[in-house]
């Protein structure tokens, strides 16, 4: 898979603590801001997937539903 390169700008304070985070948990800055950014579409990949399923499921709705 292709990588692509951002570029993000936070003040010095804040870069000094992710840097002490991020050593304590043997990473960098940068690797803390990918993992976060992953999480975060992985979230949204899956809620889009369990909205598509409720939406098959109102589409087809099972017959030994009670409800139906």
């Amino acid at each position: 898979m292709a990588s692509r390169r951002i570029v993000i700008s936070i003040d010095e304070q804040a870069h000094d603590a992710l840097k002490g985070y991020a050593a304590r948990r043997n990473t960098t800055v940068g690797g803390l801001v990918k993992s976060y950014l992953m999480r975060i579409a992985e979230t949204e990949r899956r809620a889009l997937e369990a909205r598509e399923r409720i939406r098959a499921m109102n589409r087809n709705p099972q017959k030994d539903d009670p409800t139906q």
